[in-house]
């Protein structure tokens, strides 16, 4: 029975671990082809640049990125990309300097940078600069009744 136990708290460990794995995902393509998605939706972007050994880049994914708040907020006004720093050295290094893990650098619709936020930032400071940065109208057409 003891034996039973253990192989179950092995399995269920390896399999949390597989799936919180799965939810490290990073963003593979250019600045180019993100600038391009963003006007054509017409919506700012928010780039997160850390590393997958870095502990304050995984408490940020699961502290604040998973809120529901920030995610709503993500959802429904920005564009949000999750980049490998170490494995994306072209756009670190050259284009935005990143030197801390976590950064976030958020940047308008036409690809210009407004801010960045390095290292642990909890929810409440993460929602406050999205607020910041939040469209005013989100992609909605005037009608005769407005």
């Amino acid at each position: 029975m003891k034996l039973i136990k253990i192989a179950l708290l092995v399995f269920f460990t390896v399999l949390s671990y597989t799936n919180s794995a799965q939810s490290q995902t990073y963003y593979q393509g250019s600045f180019e082809e993100i600038k391009g998605e963003a006007h054509l939706k017409g919506r700012p972007f928010v780039m997160a640049f850390g590393a997958p050994w870095c502990e304050p880049c995984k408490r940020m994914e699961y502290e604040v990125f998973e809120s529901p708040t920030i995610q709503s907020m993500l959802d429904k006004y920005f564009l949000y990309y999750k980049v490998n720093a170490e494995a994306e050295f072209n756009l670190t290094a050259v284009m935005n300097e990143v030197k801390v893990y976590p950064t976030l650098i958020f940047f308008d619709a036409e690809g210009k940078e407004k801010s960045r936020l390095t290292g642990y930032s909890d929810v409440n400071v993460v929602l406050r600069e999205l607020l910041k940065h939040k469209p005013k109208v989100p992609n909605s057409t005037f009608t005769q009744f407005r």
